[in-house]
């Protein structure tokens, strides 16, 4: 297919939109129609600005860097788009084409955490050459793939619902997932904003004291009193000749003395 294509200048080539080949390394999952309609309006009236970069693969090219302006430029109608051709192994393309992605896209912090977990897994990169290959702080990417550890069910409700990066890690505290849910579903539904949330996760987190009944001290020396009072009375009938029965009984609200006294001794 090399007669479809002019060549401007070394590793700068005019490609068919039919022959280039998405991304596979894309991190973004979501493209938004308006934002796509924007671009696409801007490439119609100006032309691609920016060329996008691709790596030869069997009579096609495998994109590395520029789905959006691809996506944008077969919207506008367009059935040649600018490329720059790069030489690289397909191991090296691929993980090019992530970090590529990873810079120039406008990532979710969700898409942009499991960009990173794949550089991990599949390139056997440390957090800290991703902070490296990135120019970034190691903390940060370390922040971004802790967010992973919520349930992807909740991940879809963080993202469709516009709530912030600190609102997922303030519910990165709550390890049931049923609570996890429920809070998010509160918080959606009201509204909070990021603070609200903390104190309403750090409140459902904090363990319910049963509440106890005060022990009023002056009540019980009290009692102890009337007891005391009652044993000397029966001890008095005692030395009497008259031999009483007595039962106690200590309940939760009271203490019951009984005290029977023979009609006959």
């Amino acid at each position: 297919m090399a007669k479809n294509r002019t060549k401007l200048q070394e590793g700068l080539l005019w490609l068919d939109v039919e022959q280039i080949i998405p991304a596979a390394n894309q991190p973004r999952t979501v493209f938004r129609e308006e934002q796509l309609k924007e671009l696409s309006a801007s490439i119609a009236a100006h032309g691609v600005l920016q060329p996008l970069i691709v790596v030869a693969e069997g009579e096609h090219y495998r994109l590395i860097a520029g789905e959006r302006r691809l996506r944008a430029s077969k919207m506008a109608g367009l059935r040649q788009v600018p490329c720059v051709l790069t030489q690289k192994s397909p191991e090296e393309a691929a993980k090019l084409s992530l970090i590529e992605n990873l810079q120039r896209e406008n990532l979710s912090f969700f898409e942009e955490a499991a960009a990173y977990r794949r550089l991990m897994e599949e390139f056997d990169l440390s957090q800290a050459e991703i902070a490296r290959e990135m120019s970034k702080d190691p903390s940060t990417v370390a922040n971004k793939l802790r967010l992973l550890k919520l349930p992807i069910s909740a991940q879809i409700l963080i993202n469709k619902s516009g709530l912030t990066e600190r609102h997922a890690r303030a519910l990165l505290r709550v390890e049931n997932q049923d609570l996890l849910m429920d809070l998010l579903e509160t918080i959606i539904d009201q509204a909070l904003n990021v603070k609200e949330t903390e104190t309403m996760i750090a409140a459902a987190l904090t363990p319910k004291e049963k509440k106890q009944r005060p022990r009023r001290v002056g009540s019980i020396k009290d009692i102890r009193l009337c007891i005391n009072t009652l044993n000397h009375t029966v001890a008095t009938l005692k030395q009497a000749g008259i031999k009483p029965q007595t039962q106690i009984h200590d309940e939760e609200r009271f203490v019951e003395y009984i005290i029977r006294i023979p009609k006959t001794s």
